[in-house]
């Protein structure tokens, strides 16, 4: 089975807000296998793994809850 990595530019800056978002994302999407931020980096990066493309529809929940999100890279293995 194929996996990928999509690796995000976001607005979120708590990791309460994190832990919120990475909730939100493991209901909704269950090929999600791992999520993490680095909210030390100044595009407080966000890595999410999953067994699916599903890259858009991250992009767009993430907005939909008001936060700013661009891709940078999707990887797969």
């Amino acid at each position: 089975m194929k996996n990928y990595v999509f690796v995000y530019k976001t607005s979120i800056d708590t990791r309460l807000t994190f832990q919120e978002i990475k909730r939100r994302l493991s209901q909704k999407f269950a090929a999600i296998l791992n999520i993490t931020i680095d909210l030390e980096d100044e595009d407080a990066v966000l890595r999410v793994e999953s067994s699916e493309q599903n890259e858009e529809h991250i992009r767009a929940l993430l907005y939909t809850y008001g936060y700013e999100i661009s891709l940078m890279g999707v990887f797969g293995d």
